[in-house]
């Protein structure tokens, strides 16, 4: 049937037992308003503790909805929209809290029902905190552009599946997936913990400026089978004590603008950022490339192009800067991989790790300069070349022309086909040393 509550609601489940539940909106038949603020408790231990917020059934929050899920249950979810025909309206804030370990959190449209927050409205993180469990946003509309900004802690997981946000979003947990889900404003995606490591299926859009970060100590991973779709920059970070992983695998993956790299991973572990690390994956970027290297891990791994195909419509800079033990930047790294640049070219190695610097400028993988390569070496440990076309499978197009420098006196060099790989330097164009040798090539 229908209901219409004209004042505030508060239902709490406080079951002694070792199951209970709290229904709303049961079958699909039923409607509920609720014209006041509304406010839900989930209490209590034992097998099963849950409330369904629209199982089937429709219900309209008129006033601001409050939801306080304190239950460690083995089973202590609490389901909003769910199953299909389950539409839920959500014409003011909700706030949401998960306060004990162990609880299993919130599920919007789980089963196929559909949720949408008003426009002016926002979802938030109540006073109790998001410490454990799920934050599932699926088939979940954001209606208008006001800025959403949710932050999970402890180890919180947050699920986006199938959904829209109008304004700009900041989304940071312990654990986060994004799939198939448009972003119209600007975006920050960070994964912050270290239960597990977090596979983004791909499929999303974003529409403005995108910031990606892995600050925890579990990889997260972007673009892994469908494309993803970014129609402005994009700035990817690591700098936890893991990795991040871009564009994954699948074909079709596109930057419109920028792609800005920085890999300041810290830690005793291996911090890698991977570029197309699935040979299926293809990438194309319109603009500009910046890669930097700079993080004090131990080694320090940041590769464009590792396994799959990537273009870069623009110029590309590398800066391999890291002060751990190994600081490592490449392109085409893989014997599957392939890289083509259009624009020009910077290279630069500095010194600053204790035992390898090196860039690998085609270690396996293929690379077509199709504009001019400039490249100083400034590192002076062992272990501190530059390695162009390097290895048997390795074929580099030279199609500008070059420009090399070796800066340092215990400096090995910038080396092409070292291991057996093959490079051809275009009609027309020189490979040389700036100035003199004396002042420019003193490795």
């Amino acid at each position: 049937g229908n209901i219409v509550i004209g004042d505030n609601l508060t239902m709490t489940n406080n079951s002694t037992g070792s199951n209970g539940k709290l229904w709303m909106g049961y079958n699909s038949s039923s409607s509920i308003q609720v014209s006041g603020n509304t406010n839900l408790t989930n209490n209590g231990s034992g097998s099963s503790k849950m409330i369904y917020v629209g199982y089937y059934g429709d219900i309209q929050f008129d006033g601001t909805l409050e939801i306080n899920n304190n239950s460690d249950a083995n089973t202590s979810i609490i389901y909003l929209n769910d199953r299909t025909g389950s539409q839920n309206t959500y014409n003011e804030n909700v706030i949401l809290s998960s306060s004990v370990t162990n609880c299993d959190g919130f599920r919007f449209g789980d089963n196929g029902g559909t949720g949408t927050l008003a426009n002016t409205k926002t979802i938030t993180v109540g006073s109790g905190g998001f410490i454990s469990g799920r934050l599932q946003l699926e088939n979940f509309t954001q209606v208008g552009n006001t800025a959403q900004n949710i932050t999970l802690t402890g180890t919180g997981n947050f699920y986006i599946f199938n959904s829209s946000f109008g304004g700009n979003v900041d989304f940071r947990a312990p654990r986060i997936n994004s799939r198939d889900t448009q972003y119209t404003g600007t975006s920050r995606l960070e994964k912050t913990g270290g239960s597990g490591d977090d596979y983004s299926a791909g499929g999303n859009t974003f529409t403005s400026n995108t910031t990606i970060v892995n600050s925890g100590s579990k990889s997260f991973i972007l673009g892994s089978g469908t494309f993803d779709s970014y129609l402005a920059n994009v700035d990817l970070i690591n700098s936890g004590t893991s990795s991040l992983y871009f564009a994954r695998s699948g074909a079709g993956h596109s930057i419109a603008g920028n792609l800005n790299i920085t890999n300041s991973g810290t830690g005793s572990s291996t911090n890698y950022i991977l570029i197309g690390d699935d040979s299926s994956s293809t990438l194309t970027i319109g603009g500009n490339v910046s890669m930097l290297s700079n993080g004090s891990g131990n080694v320090l791994r940041t590769y464009l192009s590792n396994k799959g195909s990537v273009t870069v419509n623009g110029n590309l800079s590398i800066e391999n800067s890291g002060t751990g033990t190994y600081s490592v930047s490449a392109l085409a790294y893989s014997s599957t991989s392939a890289l083509t640049i259009n624009g020009n070219t910077n290279v630069i190695n500095h010194g600053n790790a204790t035992t390898r610097n090196r860039i690998f400028l085609g270690d396996y993988g293929n690379v077509t300069f199709n504009g001019t390569l400039n490249i100083e070496n400034y590192a002076g440990t062992a272990d501190s070349e530059v390695q162009c076309n390097h290895e048997s499978s390795s074929t580099n197009l030279y199609n500008g022309n070059i420009t090399v420098s070796s800066k340092s006196t215990s400096c090995d060099g910038i080396f092409f086909g070292a291991d057996g790989g093959t490079g051809t330097l275009a009609a027309t164009k020189t490979i040389t040393i700036p100035g003199t040798d004396i002042t420019n090539f003193i490795g």
